[in-house]
């Protein structure tokens, strides 16, 4: 089942994305990578709307890219999520489309 997808946007000079309720949990995450300042991409997750986000492990994780790519993460079960950059993203505001995905 696919879940619909979301707009995740890091402002400029921003490094962490609004939160995104995906609308159900989901096994995995599908990831559209826009093109970036060079960065790793990664997940930050929680269990209710609004309450403290924790990093997602390595199985949410890209190498340093500068993006224009579509990657799947393993997200375990999460609803609530924002997506992440290691660096500020200088160039402009970036938006991520992403969706839920379950076997």
């Amino acid at each position: 089942m696919l879940g619909p997808l979301k707009d995740a946007v890091i402002a400029i000079n921003g490094q962490v994305s609004a939160e995104v309720d995906l609308g159900s949990t989901f096994e995995y995450l599908q990831v559209y990578i826009p093109t970036i300042d060079s960065s790793q991409v990664g997940l930050q997750v929680c269990d209710a709307p609004g309450g403290t986000y924790k990093v997602l492990g390595a199985s949410a994780l890209t190498d340093t890219t500068t993006g224009d790519f579509k990657d799947v993460f393993t997200l375990g079960g999460f609803r609530y999520i924002k997506v992440t950059t290691s660096a500020a993203q200088a160039s402009g505001a970036v938006t991520f489309v992403v969706r839920g995905w379950r076997a």
